[in-house]
C-alpha cells in the first residue's frame, strides 16, 4: 500500500506526454525527461497508470523541479479523501512534493531519530550508485496558491523514496578500453 502511494504521488509530479495512451503501457511512446519517463513506466508495471491518475485527480504542477530548490510541487484535489496512513485523517486538498530526499527530509515533520535513520538509508543507497527521489505531501486548506509560496514549504509528511539504478552495460568497459588504445581520454561528469 505504501509503495502504491509513493508511486501515485510521484506520478502527480511528472511532466510526461504519452503519445499513444490507448495502446498497452508496454508499448507507450513517452516524451519527457528520462527520469520522469522511468517513473511512468515503473508505475505502469504496478498497474498505476498516468492517464488514470490524471483523470481521477485535479492536478496542477505548481512548482516545476529546478536546481535551486531541488523539488517539484503539484497541487492536488482528490475526488474523495486520500488516506496516507491507515490511522491518519484523509485529505482532499494537498500538495504532492517530489525531489531530493535530503531536502524533503529536512523539511519534514519527523523526529530527530527518524531523520537520522532515513538519512542513513539515503546515504547508503546513494553510495550503491542509485539515484534517489523523495516523495512527500503537505495538507492544504486551499487549492489555489500564489507564486513563490512553494520555495519555503515545510511541515511535510515524508512518504518514501524511489530508487533508480542504471547499471553499466556489459560492453561499455571493453569499448572504453578500445577508445583508450586510440588515445581518447575519457572524462565522466555526473
Amino acid at each position: 500500500r505504501e509503495q502504491r502511494q509513493v508511486l501515485i504521488m510521484a506520478l502527480m509530479n511528472v511532466d510526461v506526454l504519452i503519445e499513444n495512451p490507448d495502446d498497452a503501457p508496454s508499448s507507450w511512446y513517452l516524451t519527457g525527461s528520462p527520469l520522469e519517463r522511468n517513473i511512468v513506466q515503473a508505475s505502469a508495471e504496478h498497474n498505476i497508470l498516468l492517464p488514470d491518475i490524471k483523470e481521477t485527480y485535479n492536478i496542477v504542477l505548481a512548482h516545476p523541479f529546478n536546481s535551486k530548490d531541488k523539488f517539484s510541487v503539484a497541487r492536488v484535489r482528490a475526488p474523495e479523501e486520500f488516506h496516507f496512513h491507515p490511522e491518519g485523517a484523509g485529505l482532499k486538498d494537498f500538495l504532492s512534493i517530489m525531489g531530493a530526499p535530503e531536502i524533503l527530509l529536512e523539511r519534514s515533520k519527523i523526529s530527530k531519530d527518524e531523520f537520522v535513520r532515513l538519512s542513513s538509508i539515503v546515504q547508503a543507497r546513494a553510495a550503491e550508485g542509485k539515484r534517489l527521489l523523495g516523495v512527500a505531501v503537505k495538507p492544504t486548506r486551499k487549492f489555489a496558491h500564489g507564486p513563490g509560496e512553494y520555495e519555503n514549504i515545510d511541515e511535510l509528511l515524508f512518504l518514501g523514496i524511489i530508487a533508480f539504478y542504471d547499471p553499466v552495460r556489459v560492453e561499455v568497459p571493453r569499448a572504453m578500453a578500445r577508445d583508450e588504445e586510440f588515445g581518447v581520454r575519457t572524462v565522466m561528469v555526473t
